[in-house]
């Protein structure tokens, strides 16, 4: 996380947050241009030096790198007796992603877990969800299905989503993928030489299980 300790310039202009400055608070915020003050003991950060900085607003705790957006959902739910209509809680899947980042950068585990949650149950793109999963470390046996779509589809990943599983990753989808394709050639061309067959599978269910039986291997690859 980006920070900075210095005083603020006593020309810079910022406002206190409506609803997110506690006055018992005892950890000053400045993130964009606007003042937080809330509860050192609910932000269990894993950087120490949290421990002794923002305790004045002349000298807060200054994040360069955090939309105030984000910081807001994260705290509605740190917060949750503040009013929904004036303080939005999280919905959509990029909200919980945000919220699962600050989490992460504040060591909260509580909300960590809630995040996971809500974008377990959510409906997500296959390649976003194997990049959150894997950049927060969590439980990739969770990406099972996601591997499954990707490695049946008939369309190869575009440019996008390869930046964004990153290449390792990309090239192990990309991989796994022509396996399944050949194995779909293989069952083709035997399936043509024996006429006497007659219950023939349709190409898509040929490439799921030839994708099921691939997926544990692939798994193992990346342990």
């Amino acid at each position: 996380m980006a920070e900075d300790y210095a005083k603020p310039s006593t020309d810079a202009e910022y406002s206190r947050h409506p609803h997110y400055y506690f006055q018992d608070g005892n950890l000053y915020i400045l993130i964009e241009d606007v003042m937080f003050n809330v509860h050192r003991s609910i932000l269990p950060s894993r950087d120490p030096s949290i421990l002794w900085l923002g305790r004045s607003e002349d000298y807060p705790l200054r994040v360069k790198d955090v939309r105030r957006a984000a910081f807001e959902l994260f705290l509605s739910l740190l917060y949750p007796f503040v009013p929904t209509e004036e303080a939005p809680r999280p919905r959509a899947v990029e909200d919980w992603v945000s919220v699962l980042d600050q989490s992460h950068r504040w060591g909260c585990e509580r909300i960590r877990v809630i995040a996971v949650e809500q974008l377990s149950i959510l409906p997500m793109d296959e390649v976003l969800k194997i990049a959150v999963w894997r950049k927060y470390g969590l439980d990739e046996n969770d990406l099972l299905p996601c591997l499954q779509v990707l490695g049946t589809r008939d369309q190869p990943l575009t440019l996008t989503e390869g930046r964004l599983l990153e290449l390792e990753m990309a090239l192990r989808v990309s991989a796994l993928r022509e396996r399944v394709q050949q194995g779909l050639i293989a069952y083709t061309k035997q399936s043509s030489a024996r006429p006497d067959l007659l219950d023939i599978l349709p190409s898509q269910r040929v490439k799921e299980l030839v994708c099921r039986a691939l997926l544990p291997d692939f798994m193992n690859c990346g342990t």
